[in-house]
């Protein structure tokens, strides 16, 4: 049970209980499976998850449902997708065959690879198919209350319309018996369940929408249309949604003429920027990332984090390049508070230890873990691990968990070394003549006798610090050439982290070389 919290997600937890007052509370999400489910869908995703467990945090009883809009037209063919795959524009997303080959249609195989890829963060969501929904009739009965309130389902559209509706429009769309297109026109509806319409390929019919799970309200009548039937409490939205004539705004007047019910409390979130990259993501243009792609290089709990960390209704900018490593760091910040407890402002520690809960995915440790840095584990990715390398990297786990986490952390750090880090974060021992002078020599020359292949990574830093004001040199300048002399840089992590890293004996050879 939580108390007096400010976090966002707690907040409408809180709005939601005090004005709905029920026994169980519903949130939804919702995405159209079109194409690659990326991470800026899931943005929408985890605000609702949040929420949803916030609700379950004030002890009351709540559920995340997601729809799958797999019954909404194919529009057009997004990158990665063959191109005759044109041929099934106009179909439903789940009558199309599935363009690699391993799964029963279009529509199934990015909602499978969605599904599949968040199970590692542990969310507890029940997924509907909206083409099983409307196939099975189950909305026949919402399907008759739009369609005999069309008249003030088009005043309402027509509000923000250049151009009226024609007299003969119907807010629905009907999927051909025969070419399976929506290429359909409304011939006749005797205003009970029975439509008559033809279709572009010159087949015609009637059929019963009781009986027969071909048709589809429009968008803008379909979400209203479900927020009644879920009685849904809370559904997020994108910025394209908040403003007037959207969908939503559309929606909470047609569900309240239409429906006579209250359309569910509203959180808007922002869009998911990769950084460097000014559009939005977008599944069917391919400048997209999915959630198998980011769990190469973010750990499950530094996803979770990553979108539980910003007020919703903010942009963020993801991290794949050198700030990578500093997300990694504010996340152990985060995670410092959650088990120490040492912020002074009592309001903000409230709020970082609620942000870590939202982002952890197991039970942790009662002690606080192992905190190995993400620029650490940058390096461990390039060593072969044991037991030994470990100490002397005064790296040191003590439980299960630090375990996992350390196998996952260098993984993840291997993977970013591959594809986006630096090559200055490369462990290559350089060959380059470098020049010393007469301190330098001996400085070095006393600093090769002083450790050895079992000296940890603190001793060797604090040996070479000692030596430096021994033989009065400019710390930050010798420090520089040390860098200079191994790696060919003037920076990098503590020397004697980066000299266990390259190897004692490796690095002995070198500096031998130049005095």
């Amino acid at each position: 049970m939580i108390k007096d919290s400010l976090y966002w997600a707690d907040q409408k937890a809180k709005e939601i209980i005090e004005k709905r007052r029920k026994k169980q509370y519903v949130c939804a999400s919702g995405v159209s499976p079109s194409g690659v489910v990326h991470i800026g869908n899931l943005r929408e995703v985890m605000v609702t998850h949040f929420v949803s467990e916030s609700i379950k945090d004030y002890s009351k009883n709540s559920k995340h449902i997601h729809s799958w809009d797999d019954y909404d037209r194919f529009r057009k063919v997004p990158a990665g997708v063959p191109k005759h795959y044109e041929n099934y524009v106009g179909m439903a997303l789940s009558e199309i065959p599935d363009p690699f080959g391993c799964h029963d249609s279009y529509a199934v195989h990015f909602e499978k690879e969605f599904e599949e890829s968040i199970e590692k963060l542990n969310l507890k969501i029940e997924f509907h198919s909206q083409y099983k929904m409307y196939r099975s009739c189950v909305y026949s009965e919402s399907i008759k209350k739009v369609m005999n309130s069309r008249k003030e389902v088009a005043e309402i559209l027509d509000k923000y319309r250049k151009e009226p509706l024609p007299a003969d429009w119907y807010p629905v769309q009907i999927y051909c018996e025969r070419c399976k297109k929506d290429t359909t026109k409304v011939v006749e509806y005797d205003e009970n369940y029975k439509i008559k319409y033809k279709c572009q390929c010159n087949y015609e019919n009637e059929f019963d929408f009781r009986k027969t799970g071909i048709v589809k309200l429009r968008w803008k009548a379909d979400w209203p249309m479900r927020w009644d039937y879920n009685k849904v409490d809370f559904e997020p939205g994108g910025t394209e949604h908040s403003t007037a004539g959207s969908s939503r705004d559309v929606g909470i007047q047609i569900q309240k003429k239409v429906f006579k019910t209250e359309p569910p409390l509203y959180q808007v979130y922002h869009f998911i920027k990769l950084k460097g990259q000014k559009k939005k993501l977008s599944g069917s243009e391919g400048k997209t990332l999915n959630i198998n792609a980011l769990a190469k290089y973010y750990t499950p709990s530094l996803i979770k984090f990553f979108y539980a960390k910003p007020r919703p209704d903010t942009d963020v900018v993801l991290p794949l390049d050198e700030d990578l490593i500093k997300f990694y760091d504010d996340f152990y910040r985060t995670e410092e508070v959650y088990y120490n407890k040492d912020v002074e402002n009592q309001k903000k520690m409230n709020q970082l230890i609620r942000i870590y809960e939202k982002s952890i995915i197991s039970p942790l440790p009662k002690k606080l873990p192992l905190q190995l840095s993400f620029r650490t584990a940058v390096m461990l990715s390039q060593m072969c691990l044991s037991k030994k390398v470990l100490n002397q990297m005064d790296v040191h786990p003590k439980t299960k968990f630090d375990e996992e986490r350390l196998n996952m952390l260098t993984l993840c750090a291997k993977n970013w070394l591959d594809d986006y880090a630096p090559d200055k974060y490369k462990l290559e021992l350089s060959d380059k003549k470098v020049s010393l002078n007469k301190k330098e020599k001996l400085l070095f020359s006393e600093f090769l006798k002083s450790i050895s292949e079992n000296t940890d990574s603190d001793l060797i830093q604090n040996i070479f610090y000692n030596l430096s004001k021994k033989y009065e040199l400019n710390i930050r300048e010798i420090f520089e050439k040390a860098y200079i002399i191994l790696i060919n840089d003037n920076k990098g992590p503590k020397i004697g982290t980066l000299i266990v890293a390259l190897g004692i004996s490796n690095v002995k050879k070198r500096i031998k070389k130049l005095i």
